[in-house]
C-alpha cells in the first residue's frame, strides 16, 4: 500500500466515511497526513476574540480546494480578508460570517465578484452589511440560497 500513488490514496481518503477513520489516517506517516490536509474540503476557525492570520489559509494548497469554510465570531476578519479568501477559494459553497463585524461593502463586493459557487452564506449579526451590500450578493452569487 506504500507504493500507491498519491491520487490513490486521496482517492481512497475521500470514501472514508468513518470521522475516527479520516482523523487517524494522516497518523500513519508524513505522507499520508500531507494528503489527508490536502484533501480536507472545509475549514473551521474558534476565532471569537483571537487574532486570525488570514495569509496563512493563502499559502496551501487547501484553499484552491476548499468548500466550507466556517468563521463564525472572528471579530479581526476585515474586508481585505474577505477579499484574499474570496480570491483564493472560488469553490467555496457555504460560508458561515456570522459575527464578523469588521466585513464592510467592500468585502460584501468581493464575495459577490468571487463566490460563484456560493450557496450559503451566513450572515446573521453582521452589523455592516447594508443594501448595497446584498445588492453585490445577489448579482455575483447566483447560486445563493440561504443567506
Amino acid at each position: 500500500i506504500m507504493h500507491l500513488p498519491d491520487d490513490c490514496l486521496s482517492f481512497i481518503f475521500q470514501r472514508l466515511d468513518c470521522r475516527s477513520d479520516r482523523e487517524s489516517f494522516g497518523l500513519t506517516c508524513h505522507r499520508w497526513l500531507n494528503i489527508q490536509n490536502i484533501s480536507r474540503r472545509s475549514l473551521e476557525f474558534n476565532c471569537s476574540f483571537t487574532q486570525l492570520d488570514i495569509s496563512l489559509l493563502s499559502h496551501t494548497r487547501l484553499a484552491s480546494r476548499l468548500k466550507f469554510l466556517n468563521l463564525r465570531m472572528c471579530r479581526t476578519v476585515d474586508d481585505e480578508s474577505i477579499a484574499a479568501i474570496a480570491k483564493e477559494c472560488p469553490l467555496l459553497k457555504e460560508w458561515n460570517l456570522a459575527l464578523c463585524h469588521e466585513v464592510r461593502i467592500s468585502g460584501w463586493m468581493s464575495i459577490g465578484l468571487n463566490c460563484h459557487k456560493l450557496k450559503k452564506l451566513h450572515v446573521n449579526r453582521c452589523r455592516n452589511l447594508c443594501d448595497r451590500g446584498l445588492q453585490a450578493l445577489r448579482d455575483g452569487c447566483k447560486q445563493l440560497s440561504v443567506l
